[in-house]
């Protein structure tokens, strides 16, 4: 998702789906590799390996920091503001503008909220504290009890409480380095956090809307259209096209996103409600299942369509559910087959998967080294 993020295609196209192979350039540009072509300068600082150097995601930074966290348990929020403040102060005599990707890992398992988010979880819970792990309520079926959940989720949005924290010190850094009117800042996160909603809980095996929906705020230099809502469906993938635009860098990209600036919006072609679509591909784990699910949202009417028919604990699922998620947000009751909703889902999938191709990982980089497989196995990712 976030090698997505950063090229403005989706997965199928950029050809990273498992973890297993690096990101290539040489396959398709990501936005640091054209800002730079254009005179930008580059940098990025991310606390997970998993979008660091040994899966080929600093191609195009002039400069890429790594400070694992992944797993950690560790909140480190203040150190990434740290390590950029120190690099915009020494950057700003090169008068060049800068493109900055910055990742934290601070809302991720193991849950263990700082500061400002131990409030709402301080509560007694009924299990030793060192169960309440999503991989430990899937190994053991914890899930059962409302209340073993109900605490779970609450050490998670303390995590996210202490993330929106230190967002908040973040934006209070640009401010007062006099970046902040000038700057275009997006906030989003490359997924969501399951809960048991569906069976599982911790995520990247299901594109379920406690998954894929997640929060997107974009500031435009001089807070331009400010306070505007946007409530049409849109993907992570246009986050490039929406950065090219700002920054009037011009391509001939083919990307599968659309700028999301109020002016491109509005000077597009009318036409029929906006499509967008959704991956994932996972192996199989000592655990889990191997999935392989392709989704898409028009409108109100969500597809989820299986191409392995299994979910991630092996089981049986249907090959396409369809849901009317304003009738049924919880996606708990599929339309039935007859319904003329499940034919177009079908028709626009299939238009779909004859255009992006067979799921799967497509050739990228080299493969990632051992040592990086053995630290995500440990993690559960592989």
């Amino acid at each position: 998702s976030v090698v997505s993020i950063l090229t403005g295609v989706y997965p199928s196209r950029h050809g990273v789906m498992r973890g297993t192979r690096r990101f290539s350039i040489d396959n398709f540009p990501s936005v640091a590799a054209l800002l730079a072509d254009a005179g930008y300068e580059t940098l990025g600082i991310t606390q997970s390996r998993v979008t660091g150097n040994r899966f080929g995601l600093d191609q195009g930074f002039d400069r890429f920091v790594v400070e694992d966290q992944l797993g950690s348990g560790n909140l480190r929020g203040a150190r990434v503001r740290r390590i950029l403040m120190s690099h915009l102060r020494r950057g700003e005599s090169r008068g060049r503008p800068l493109f900055t990707f910055l990742h934290t890992v601070d809302p991720h398992a193991p849950y263990t909220p700082k500061a400002e988010g131990r409030k709402g979880a301080s509560e007694p819970a009924s299990l030793p504290a060192e169960k309440y792990h999503p991989r430990v309520f899937m190994e053991e079926g914890l899930g059962a009890e409302a209340e073993n959940v109900t605490h779970l989720r609450r050490l998670y949005e303390g995590e996210v409480e202490h993330a929106d924290a230190e967002f908040g010190r973040f934006l209070s850094m640009l401010q007062y380095l006099d970046l902040y009117d000038r700057s275009l800042i997006i906030f989003l996160s490359d997924h969501g956090e399951e809960f048991g909603e569906h069976g599982g809980f911790n995520h990247g095996r299901t594109l379920y809307e406690e998954m894929v929906r997640v929060p997107l705020v974009v500031k435009y230099p001089g807070s331009e259209w400010g306070g505007r809502v946007v409530r049409e469906p849109v993907s992570t993938v246009d986050l490039v096209p929406t950065l090219l635009g700002v920054a009037g860098v011009a391509d001939a990209l083919d990307l599968d996103g659309a700028s999301l600036r109020p002016s491109d919006v509005e000077s597009a072609s009318p036409g029929s409600p906006r499509v967008v679509y959704s991956q994932v591909n996972p192996a199989k784990t000592p655990m889990l299942a191997e999935v392989d699910y392709r989704a898409l949202l028009l409108d109100r009417l969500k597809c989820l369509q299986s191409l392995g028919e299994t979910d991630q604990f092996g089981r049986q699922v249907p090959a396409l559910q369809v849901f009317d998620l304003e009738e049924d947000p919880l996606e708990a009751d599929p339309l039935s087959a007859d319904d003329p909703r499940v034919a177009l889902c079908r028709e626009l999938l299939e238009e779909w998967f004859a255009r992006a191709g067979p799921s799967g990982e497509l050739p990228a980089g080299a493969e990632v080294d051992e040592v990086t497989l053995d630290r995500l196995r440990a993690l559960g990712y592989l």
